[in-house]
């Protein structure tokens, strides 16, 4: 374990983690969880005197069962699919866009991208999260506890995620019997983002997303191109939309999709013209987010809000509804009775 003046930790492995967790909590510290900086509202960068708990350092992934893994929290998403692929096996349901969210980011996020279609929301594939929550505790949750649909889109509020167990896919029974049996472990990669980017190095990237019943996909998505297509500005455009069908698979995140049964994720991706220097692409930005909240009030719905620029109670609280805010404002006092994780996020 790597401890920096800076209020920064790296535990090696769990049992240094609990060990942080637990200096921070019997000093009331604030902590903050990074794994692998993917969102994009600030929610991972550490305020003044608080303690950034970096989980990189926990990429191990072992077969635990013929048809499950459990992988360390630090571990990519998309490099923990590159190792299981070279073993003749793979996971359901990975993120979008190239390297991106840790594992614990990815349930943190609430999760889904190539897979999805199939399998359904990443919650639908995790069997077992285990927690080191605010009170210092290494505690797991399954799919039969109540608290598990409650830490997909919990946006590190209830403490820091450690391994997640994760259905497999067998690709090549013959290559992972002699490579990755049950009981077998190895360590994940470290993924690195690509140093080359395009000519055009300043250029942002931002979603926005609506979760929707399925049956209200197609009307939501029609008026989502409509949105999209009018436009905000010379140096900011969207560039693409989407229609990402999540079927119901027998689990539910209330933080992540607004009602139980098949759901549709329709969004969009916007970037901006990455002139160097120049940030008036923010005007653009705030304007298609001011016009895509509007009609998020219009319709009704989920915003996708672990991935895109706002935070704080007030939209969080409204774009959950009262009684998922009441719901998971009571697990948060349990599991987190200081409020050490996550402050200005969402509480």
């Amino acid at each position: 374990m790597r401890v920096h003046r800076q209020c920064w930790a790296q535990p090696a492995d769990v049992d240094a983690l609990v060990a942080v967790v637990q200096s921070a909590v019997a000093h009331a510290l604030p902590m903050r969880v990074r794994g692998r900086g993917h969102s994009t509202n600030a929610a991972t960068l550490a305020f003044p005197g608080e303690v950034l708990l970096d989980t990189r350092g926990l990429r191990r992934v072992c077969r635990v069962a013929p048809e499950r893994i459990a992988v360390g929290a630090g571990a990519g998403m998309t490099a923990l699919q590159a190792a299981l692929d070279a073993v003749g096996g793979a996971v359901p349901v990975i993120n979008g866009g190239g390297p991106g969210p840790s594992v614990g980011g990815f349930v943190s996020a609430g999760g889904f991208g190539p897979g999805s279609e199939t399998h359904g929301g990443f919650w639908q594939t995790v069997t077992r999260v285990a927690l080191v929550d605010g009170t210092g505790r290494y505690v797991e949750f399954s799919r039969d506890d109540e608290v598990f649909g409650y830490l997909f889109g919990s946006v590190g509020q209830l403490g820091v995620i450690a391994e997640v167990e994760i259905v497999l896919l067998v690709k090549d029974e013959g290559r992972m019997a002699s490579h990755f049996g049950v009981g077998a472990c190895m360590v994940v990669e470290e993924e690195l983002l690509p140093l080359d980017r395009p000519d055009d190095s300043d250029a942002r990237l931002y979603w926005w997303t609506l979760f929707v019943p399925a049956l209200e996909a197609q009307v939501a998505a029609e008026e989502l191109r409509r949105i999209a297509s009018e436009g905000v500005g010379e140096r900011f455009a969207i560039v693409e939309t989407f229609s990402m069908p999540l079927p119901d698979r027998g689990a539910f995140a209330p933080l992540v999709v607004p009602a139980a049964g098949d759901m549709v994720a329709v969004g969009m991706l916007g970037r901006s013209a990455g002139v160097e220097g120049d940030t008036s692409y923010r005007e653009d930005v705030a304007r298609m987010e001011a016009r895509f909240s509007a009609w998020v009030e219009r319709r009704g719905g989920r915003r996708y809000l672990p991935a895109e620029l706002p935070r704080g109670a007030a939209i969080y609280r409204a774009n959950w509804g009262e009684a998922v805010w009441e719901r998971f404002r009571e697990v948060k006092a349990d599991l987190d009775p200081q409020g050490l994780f996550g402050r200005g996020t969402v509480f």
